[in-house]
């Protein structure tokens, strides 16, 4: 079983992706943006990812230096390839049911916040080419990530009703913000 998170939206889109993964029997921890080709109540169908493969090719083709430091590899067929250099997604791989992962995999379960955060940064020009409208990649040279202190205290709890019932729910995202903002 995998364990992992990826930013809300990400079915539909190229996804920041963090998670633990099990590689020659050793649990280790990766991050990085991944495409995710299978179909689900939000993506039905892959469609509406194909255009934005295309435009990961481009920007790979683009910029092959920016993300040389990245490693790639995918799970299809229900087993996962090896590493490999970061390159464009060839069509073979395009089609349901497929992992398309760029990104690092650490040698241990335990992340670090540093470097998810860096490489985060510099996957952000990519991430915005990819979802974006541009007719070229644009590098932006300032894409860092501006931290300003403080928290809004959030609630946690909350009800939703429906005509059938009331529901109780906690709202997770909130606890883990206030949590993080906490140990900062």
């Amino acid at each position: 079983q995998e364990d992992y998170a990826f930013h809300l939206g990400g079915r539909t889109e190229l996804q920041f992706n963090v998670g633990l993964e099990t590689v020659d029997g050793v649990e280790r921890f990766r991050h990085g943006v991944a495409f995710s080709l299978e179909p689900s109540q939000t993506l039905p169908s892959i469609d509406p990812l194909i255009p934005k493969i295309a435009r990961f090719n481009e920007f790979v083709r683009t910029y092959p230096d920016e993300l040389a430091r990245f490693r790639m590899w995918h799970y299809a067929n229900n087993a996962r390839s090896g590493n490999y250099g970061v390159g464009e997604i060839p069509p073979e791989l395009v089609k349901p049911h497929v992992f398309i992962f760029l990104g690092h995999l650490a040698p241990t379960s335990v992340p670090d916040y540093e470097l998810v955060l860096n490489d985060f940064d510099t996957l952000l020009a990519l991430y915005r080419f990819v979802e974006g409208v541009e007719e070229f990649p644009a590098l932006t040279q300032n894409t860092r990530f501006k931290f300003s202190s403080g928290c809004s205290v959030k609630p946690s709890p909350t009800k939703a009703s429906l005509p059938e019932r009331t529901l109780d729910i906690c709202l997770r995202h909130n606890i883990i913000q206030f949590a993080l903002y906490e140990f900062l």
